[in-house]
């Protein structure tokens, strides 16, 4: 399957505000407000189409990408990442070659980036397999804490040389 990702308009943020993953991932689900429009539309966040046309999955870069508290890992040698497929499509299988598309398109787009780093919930093993197996390695974890209690994240590296070999050969 073919991506095509683009910068995001209000139309898809509104869209994509109204997501509802099921549990235990409900907590990346969006509320369907002015603000998070607003934060969606502010940021530098992408959206993602599929080969039908369809809005599938967005990505977000930089400081959209990063989780407060894990300030520790993050500096400007690495662009940060975040991802996400519209609930209806989680569990597919289509997630290794959807992060490939997002890691061209930051190749592309951000060349000064030396690597790419993205966080993610450390019960989320379904993810954490997906970018090891792109290649994303582990180089810690933070906790941050949250209205219902602390939730930890583990930061993970993708290198710039490892990112060079991989994209003409992945997928």
């Amino acid at each position: 399957m073919l991506y095509h990702i683009v910068p995001l308009t209000r139309e898809e943020a509104e869209q994509i505000s109204t997501w509802v993953y099921k549990p235990p991932f409900s907590i990346y689900s969006f509320e369907p407000t002015e603000d998070t429009i607003q934060e969606l539309l502010q940021d530098d966040y992408h959206a993602v189409y599929d080969e039908s046309n369809s809005l599938c999955g967005f990505f977000c870069f930089g400081d959209a990408a990063t989780v407060k508290n894990g300030e520790a890992f993050y500096n400007d040698d690495a662009l940060d990442i975040g991802l996400a497929l519209a609930p209806s499509l989680c569990g597919q299988g289509l997630g290794l070659q959807f992060l490939h598309e997002g890691v061209l398109y930051a190749r592309k787009h951000y060349p000064q980036a030396q690597a790419l780093r993205l966080s993610v919930l450390v019960w989320n093993l379904r993810a954490r397999r997906l970018y090891q197996r792109y290649g994303f390695q582990y180089i810690g974890s933070f906790e941050r804490p949250t209205p219902m209690g602390p939730v930890e994240f583990v930061v993970m590296l993708f290198t710039g040389e490892s990112l060079a070999e991989y994209v003409t050969s992945a997928v």
